[in-house]
């Protein structure tokens, strides 16, 4: 918890917190403090936004070349 604390102070310190990866990773550690894991949260992209970035990469993975169903990328992390 200390390191948490630690580790959210450092970020508003140096305005990191505008940065919505770093928010996303601070919650995450916070939610595995206090509930013990990862909740269930909806998408962060709506299905509209995959959709579009779907069409536009002709249905295909930018990453592995193979056929897409979705934007994140299996491996990748």
């Amino acid at each position: 918890m200390a390191a948490f604390i630690r580790q959210f102070r450092s970020a508003l310190a140096t305005k990191a917190l505008d940065d919505p990866d770093k928010q996303a990773a601070l919650g995450q550690k916070l939610w595995h403090l206090l509930g013990g894991g990862f909740p269930r949260r909806m998408p962060l992209i709506p299905d509209r936004v995959i959709r579009q970035v779907i069409a536009r990469e002709a249905g295909r993975c930018q990453e592995c070349g193979a056929s897409a169903v979705t934007v994140d990328h299996p491996g990748s992390g």
